[in-house]
C-alpha cells in the first residue's frame, strides 16, 4: 500500500517473454509515473507492460501517470501478439490511466477487461497493433471513462478490425456490463474511430471525428441495449454515424459533414 515508482527506465532482454510491471495481490495506492517501457518491436507472446489486477484479492486505487510505453511486441506483425501498453482486469476497481504515451505495441494501448470505476484520460495512444482503447468483458465490466485522449493510426489486422476505441462483448442481459463512457476525445486515421459493440447503457458524447481512413466507419453502435450518441463532429469520414441492428441508438445534436457514403444510418 501507498507506494509511488517513478523515474524509471525499463528495457526488455531479448529473451523476455513478458517483463514490465504487474500491480496485484491485495495492492492499493499504487502509483507508477514518469517512467519509460521501451521495447524492442519483438513479438515474445501475449501480456502487458503495466498490469493491474488479475489476481484473487482486490486491487484498488491505481494510478499510471505520465509514461511513456512503447515497441513492445511487433506492432506491424500480420500475427496476433497481444503486448499490451495498460491491461487492467478482474479484482481491480479504482484506476486512473492519465496523460501517458502509449505507441507502436503489438496489443491495445490500454485494455479494460472484466473491472469497473476505470478513468483512462488525455493520453496520446497511437499505432497500436489492435485497438487504442478495448473495453471487453462477459461480466462484470461497469463505470469506465474513456475522454480526453488523442488517438491514431488504426488499421485492420487478423485479430483486429481497425477499431481505435471499442467497447464491446457484452451480454444485452447482463446488468453488470455497462456503462461505457466515450467523451471528447479526438480520433482520426482509423477505419472504425469508435466502436460500440455490446454494452449496455454506453455514451458516446462530445467526440471530434475526422479523416478515417478504409471502411470509415467513425461513430458506429450495434449489438448493445442502449447507445446515445449525444454532441458528437464527424468529418471527413465515410459513414459518419451508424446504429445497426439490436440497438435503441439515440442521435442527439451531432455535426456530420464531408461523409462520402452515409451522414446517418438506421437500421431495424
Amino acid at each position: 500500500s501507498y507506494i509511488v515508482l517513478e523515474n524509471f527506465l525499463f528495457t526488455t532482454p531479448p529473451t523476455s517473454s513478458s517483463w514490465g510491471i504487474s500491480v496485484d495481490r491485495i495492492a492499493d495506492h499504487i502509483s507508477v509515473r514518469h517512467s519509460t517501457f521501451a521495447g524492442n518491436n519483438v513479438s515474445k507472446g501475449n501480456g502487458s507492460i503495466v498490469g493491474v489486477g488479475g489476481d484473487t484479492a482486490l486491487v484498488n486505487n491505481i494510478v499510471v501517470y505520465k509514461n511513456e510505453i512503447y515497441d513492445n511486441g511487433d506492432y506491424l506483425s500480420s500475427s496476433e501478439n497481444d503486448m499490451h501498453g495498460v491491461s487492467i482486469t478482474r479484482n481491480s476497481n479504482t484506476t486512473w490511466v492519465l496523460d501517458n504515451h502509449i505507441y507502436r505495441n503489438g496489443g491495445d494501448g490500454v485494455q479494460m477487461k472484466e473491472t469497473e470505476f476505470v478513468y483512462v484520460g488525455r493520453n496520446h495512444i497511437h499505432n497500436n497493433r489492435e485497438n487504442a482503447v478495448d473495453i471487453k468483458g462477459e461480466i462484470h465490466i461497469k463505470k469506465e471513462i474513456v475522454s480526453q485522449n488523442i488517438v491514431h493510426g488504426f488499421r485492420p489486422v487478423s485479430s483486429s478490425d481497425g477499431s481505435a476505441i471499442v467497447a464491446h462483448s457484452c451480454s444485452s442481459a447482463d446488468p453488470t456490463c455497462a456503462n461505457a463512457w466515450i467523451i471528447y476525445n479526438e480520433v482520426y486515421d482509423a477505419d472504425r474511430p469508435i466502436h460500440v459493440s455490446g454494452n449496455n447503457e454506453a455514451r458516446i458524447i462530445g467526440n471530434i471525428v475526422h479523416d478515417t481512413v478504409g471502411i470509415g466507419q467513425a461513430i458506429r453502435a450495434r449489438s448493445s441495449s442502449v447507445v446515445y450518441v449525444l454532441n458528437n463532429t464527424v468529418h471527413n469520414a465515410g459513414e459518419c454515424l451508424k446504429g445497426e441492428i439490436n440497438t435503441v441508438v439515440h442521435l442527439v445534436n451531432n455535426i456530420a459533414m464531408n461523409c462520402s457514403a452515409t451522414h446517418a444510418t438506421t437500421l431495424t
